[in-house]
């Protein structure tokens, strides 16, 4: 849905999917089960080196300043750790997810296809404009980073403290 926003902000006329459902339905009835999991391996290399550095620099973070005595660390120190956290998953793993959002918005029939797969994709990339076509947007998704996690694992933990888990 967002690239077919794009396209047809940029004055290409391709509104193939009325809303979310539409999409997904489509997708689903074209293309089965592999079209709704289009860019799934890009994804999953993203994504687990990322959530180790997420997870091990907030965890690192909220226990530097867990009191020695115990208990919960301070309330901005849980804001803290999630900001931190979040700026390390993008700041270390932002050029995969340029190649993984390129293989997900790529076409969904084969024939129409722009890459092959990941090494592909990243390859072809780099010939377009070299290093610097995989960190567009990179300094707004870092300055997004921070607060956005900050405030996610802040309410997290306050949800944590009102259910008493």
């Amino acid at each position: 849905m967002q690239v077919q926003i794009i396209q047809t902000k940029s004055g290409q006329s391709h509104t193939n999917y009325r809303n979310v459902f539409h999409a997904g339905y489509s997708i689903m009835q074209q293309h089965r089960l592999k079209g709704a999991y289009q860019g799934i391996i890009a994804t999953c290399l993203r994504n687990t080196p990322a959530s180790g550095i997420y997870f091990g620099f907030m965890e690192t973070v909220k226990h530097h300043f867990t009191p020695a005595s115990g208990g919960a660390p301070p309330k901005w120190a849980v804001f803290m750790a999630g900001g931190t956290g979040g700026f390390f998953y993008w700041f270390l793993t932002y050029p995969t997810d340029v190649v993984k959002s390129s293989m997900m918005s790529d076409a969904t029939e084969l024939s129409k296809r722009k890459y092959s797969g990941y090494i592909d994709c990243a390859q072809q990339i780099y010939k377009e404009g070299g290093l610097k076509n995989f960190f567009r947007g990179f300094t707004p998704c870092l300055l997004r980073a921070i607060p956005a996690n900050g405030v996610m694992i802040f309410l997290v933990d306050q949800c944590r403290v009102l259910l008493g888990t």
